[in-house]
């Protein structure tokens, strides 16, 4: 019988960290278990302290729980009603609530530390407090279920996201940060001046932070990787870089494409990574379309698609006299963009 390894004195670190060869860190505000790195993975927290049988047991159960995989897909062409008439998701068709971390650790770490303080963000609410997120919310939910279940409130909008969020929450916090702020006069608020940095610095670091560390297609082929990369084109927008709106919106689109967001008649396969994400996929790909065909028309160029589905019978029977419009605005501008494009002259050598 071979003895047990003797563990060095001072050691801290649990198996499941060691097994992984990565550091084991703990929360420094509690110091206490489970660490950073279980915490996001749900795996159990085992110090180095106690036999090592109970964490490997636990490892193997958690790999064929999963089969190997550490995401899921969730597939279907519409998200299902509860009885209350909000938009929910299915069962176990969404990502474990601590998938991937692991593998996006050093993004997830950057965002989180360059978080604003609870205290700057209590100071932006306070001076949202009147702004309206209409903007915000018709970008993930039509008008008719808006309408029957209200807006939601400012201060869930801007809710700090928990200590083991996914960095795709992270960045549209930020992202929601950055929008919101863009909408205050600066100059006549006189809470806002309290900030630690200037607010106007705040808003293109919070902004660039989430555009250039949640980039990768893994974080962003989902629902909320979506919202986010809207986000950043309204935020471009505003701005005034067309452009780049007009990038960020195209690029929405090819991913959304991929999802198969586009095919009313066929299933789409997309993740969602909460399942208290409330996003109504098809209503996301018409606000994409929407988005790129009246970016497309300041340009003086090209529609990404011509999908003119979002004017069927069903579809407007069951929105708002608004949703009705914007549809129908929708695809007029697809039609004059068509226009356009067949007036073209080709250039003739005289």
């Amino acid at each position: 019988r071979s003895e047990a390894k003797k563990v060095p004195e001072g050691t801290h670190s649990c198996w499941e960290c060691k097994r992984r060869k990565i550091k084991c860190k703990f929360d420094p505000l509690t110091g206490a278990a489970p660490c950073n790195g279980c915490r996001r993975r749900g795996s159990r927290c085992i110090s180095q302290e106690f036999p090592e049988e109970a964490s490997l047991d636990e490892s193997t159960a958690v790999g064929n729980s999963w089969n190997g995989s550490d995401s899921a897909l969730y597939t279907s062409p519409e998200l299902p009603k509860s009885t209350d008439g909000t938009w929910v998701n299915q069962g176990s068709s969404f990502y474990p609530r601590f998938a991937s971390q692991e593998r996006h650790e050093d993004a997830y770490q950057l965002l989180r530390i360059c978080l604003p303080s609870r205290k700057d963000i209590e100071r932006i609410r306070t001076a949202c407090r009147n702004l309206l997120v209409l903007t915000h919310e018709t970008l993930t939910m039509p008008y008719n279920i808006l309408h029957k279940n209200g807006l939601a409130m400012l201060s869930m909008l801007l809710d700090m996201p928990e200590s083991d969020a996914h960095p795709v929450f992270i960045a549209r916090h930020m992202l929601r940060l950055a929008t919101f702020l863009q909408q205050l006069h600066l100059n006549h608020q006189k809470g806002i001046k309290g900030l630690s940095v200037s607010p106007r610095v705040m808003m293109d670091q919070l902004a660039d932070l989430a555009i250039r560390h949640v980039t990768t297609d893994e974080l962003l082929c989902s629902l909320e990787g979506l919202e986010c990369m809207m986000l950043e084109a309204l935020y471009q927008a505003n701005l005034g870089n067309i452009q780049r709106s007009r990038l960020s919106c195209r690029r929405a689109m090819s991913i959304a494409q991929l999802m198969g967001l586009h095919r009313l008649n066929k299933p789409a396969r997309y993740k969602v990574f909460d399942s208290e994400t409330k996003c109504d996929a098809q209503h996301l790909w018409f606000r994409i379309v929407f988005w790129d065909r009246y970016l497309s028309l300041m340009l003086g160029i090209s529609e990404g698609c011509t999908d003119r589905s979002m004017i069927s019978d069903s579809i407007l029977a069951r929105d708002t006299p608004m949703g009705r419009l914007e549809r129908i605005h929708c695809v007029i501008a697809s039609q004059i963009l068509e226009r356009n494009e067949s007036n073209q002259v080709p250039m003739t050598w005289i």
